[in-house]
């Protein structure tokens, strides 16, 4: 279902032909479906972004050769913290975007972002929602451009989106998801 909804992203317009409409996601879709904030400042990651090296070299991965900020250490440095300090939270924030907000096919977090989570006192100012959209939108145009790049960005949301878009323009495209739904038992086990 995700390889054909990102095929139907018309780039130009950034909106989805969906049922012979063009739709687009907004921020606000996002913030209805995952509670970020769609407000604050902006994420401008580039090249040029600067970066502590002190604070890359404390969060990337101690294993040889490794020179990343792997999934996995940042994940052994959330689940062996004894406080919720600083670096726990700029720790759980970069699993965050790694996983959830900005995933690739890579094991690791693009050290760019540690810009981002520097000042924790700054992370909740920033607009999360329009971060997670603007990635997704870029990953699925990359998706349809490159037309053997992997689909990558937060598929939850395209899925859930595309679901949302579609029953909120087109109500009679709930009742289709229910009737494929029910046939196939997972509306009873869900109930149930």
């Amino acid at each position: 279902m995700l390889v054909k909804v990102a095929h139907r992203y018309i780039v130009d317009k950034q909106m989805f032909s969906l049922c012979d409409a063009e739709i687009p996601m907004t921020p606000l879709d996002v913030h209805r479906i995952m509670g970020l904030p769609v407000d604050g400042n902006d994420i401008a990651v580039d090249e040029k972004t600067k970066i502590r090296e002190a604070l890359f070299f404390k969060y990337k991965s101690q294993k040889p050769g490794e020179n990343y900020i792997t999934l996995k250490a940042l994940e052994h440095g959330i689940t062996t913290s004894q406080v919720p300090d600083d670096d726990f939270i700029r720790q759980f924030v970069l699993y965050t975007i790694g996983v959830i907000l900005a995933p690739t096919t890579k094991d690791h977090v693009d050290s760019k972002y540690l810009a981002f989570v520097e000042k924790v006192s700054e992370i909740p100012k920033y607009n999360w929602g329009q971060f997670t959209l603007s990635n997704l939108l870029s990953c699925v145009q990359n998706f349809k451009i490159e037309k053997n790049a992997n689909l990558q960005g937060n598929l939850a949301l395209l899925q859930v989106s595309a679901t949302f878009l579609l029953c909120i323009n087109f109500p009679s495209a709930l009742y289709m998801i229910v009737s494929v739904l029910h046939t196939s038992h997972c509306v009873e086990q869900f109930l149930s």
